[in-house]
């Protein structure tokens, strides 16, 4: 994927690695969810996201949450704010290589709906 390969990108092979890609409307949207408790040792919740843009998968990432939450409401609401960064990153990246976002959102799709209305 294009976020492990431009760990310190230098612009011309993101560009290219970026062509395949290239359209006149870039729709991104992500998927995002958490495993409330999932480690029954720690008691620590599990972040998953991905994110897509023109059907190809940009960034994924899946990992333990750092901190112990309470309720999956709380879990959720974590694994939201760590997407949402790392669409803040994408979209600041893809500028740089000079792709034109057309100030479209990114569309975030999660399975709680408490987490969605707040």
């Amino acid at each position: 994927t294009i976020s492990r390969s431009c760990i310190a990108p230098q612009k011309k092979e993101c560009q290219e690695t970026c062509r395949y890609l290239k359209e006149d409307q870039w729709k991104r949207w992500a998927f995002v969810g958490a495993s409330h408790a999932a480690n029954k040792k720690t008691r620590r919740s599990c972040t998953g996201y991905v994110v897509f843009v023109n059907r190809a998968h940009i960034v994924w990432y899946s990992k333990e949450q750092n901190t112990i939450e309470a309720s999956s409401f709380r879990a959720e609401f974590t694994a939201m704010k760590s997407c949402i960064e790392a669409i803040v990153h994408l979209r600041f990246k893809l500028r740089i290589f000079g792709i034109p976002l057309n100030d479209q959102p990114t569309h975030v799709f999660c399975d709680n709906e408490s987490v969605v209305k707040n």
